[in-house]
């Protein structure tokens, strides 16, 4: 990955999602603050966000947390 590109502003959606199908990392390095944030562009990603949904909807419905 060039620094360049990943702060190139027109990769960051509002400026919170970051999106570059050129760029083959999953994750980046936020551009503020401590942490890691999602490439969106990457196919993995969503693989990702929908089993950590689909383990949290099966704990809501098989163990009733409310």
């Amino acid at each position: 990955m060039v620094e360049a590109d990943f702060n190139d502003p027109k990769f960051w959606k509002w400026s919170v999602f970051y999106y570059n199908p050129h760029d083959k990392n999953r994750w980046v390095p936020r551009r503020e603050g401590l942490g890691l944030c999602p490439n969106y562009a990457h196919k993995d990603i969503y693989l990702i966000l929908g089993g950590t949904l689909l383990i949290l909807l099966i704990f809501i419905l098989f163990f009733g947390i409310y």
